[in-house]
């Protein structure tokens, strides 16, 4: 699991080649309203979910299910990614794919895997006539504790000062006909630490 975590830009839960160097700073997000839908019933698509628990569940299904093919594709030295389509799209997937492409260019291995606590729903914007994928908006702290990263020789390449949480902000899409959200973003939180 190869994370690019770049202060102030996207960042995609890749979390090795980035493991490597110093990443980010943490913070907590701060609470926000949930969105109120205006279109009508008849323009727009039925809802994905029944209610905010289902969305949660489904968020949680979706990363859980990215944790682990990132986690096999980065403990088998990133040689082949194409497991990562299955489970990201968009800018994820172009993220995760290059970071993978480096990783595996630098012969570096993931010792271990990744985990998570506290994923909580910041927001459900269901789909619309206009924009046909529903986006679930979530914070996640990324337990990365239970993971190395290793060169060729063996020697870890983790900075010995890495944080063993950063806290994220994820946004999931998922369109009427998928069967599943997709990660769509993994963004390092810029906000104050709530790992």
């Amino acid at each position: 699991m190869v994370t690019s975590l770049r202060a102030g830009s996207a960042a995609l839960p890749v979390v090795l080649a980035a493991l490597a160097i110093a990443l980010v700073g943490c913070s907590t997000p701060e609470p926000s309203s949930k969105p109120v839908a205006s279109a009508s019933a008849s323009a727009s698509p039925a809802p994905v979910f029944a209610s905010e628990e289902e969305a949660l569940a489904a968020a949680t299904e979706a990363y859980e299910r990215y944790l682990e093919v990132s986690d096999e594709i980065a403990n088998a030295g990133w040689s082949d990614s194409s497991g990562l389509d299955d489970v990201l799209t968009g800018q994820a997937l172009e993220e995760e794919r290059q970071a993978a492409s480096d990783s595996a260019s630098r012969e570096l291995k993931q010792v271990g895997s990744t985990a998570y606590n506290s994923l909580v729903v910041e927001q459900v914007v269901p789909a619309t006539k206009g924009t046909p994928a529903t986006r679930v908006s979530a914070y996640v702290c990324l337990d990365v504790s239970g993971l190395s990263v290793i060169s060729a020789d063996g020697t870890s390449v983790v900075a010995p000062d890495r944080p063993d949480e950063y806290p994220l902000e994820l946004v999931f899409v998922q369109s009427a006909d998928a069967p599943t959200l997709l990660l769509e973003e993994s963004r390092s939180w810029s906000g104050q630490n709530f790992c």
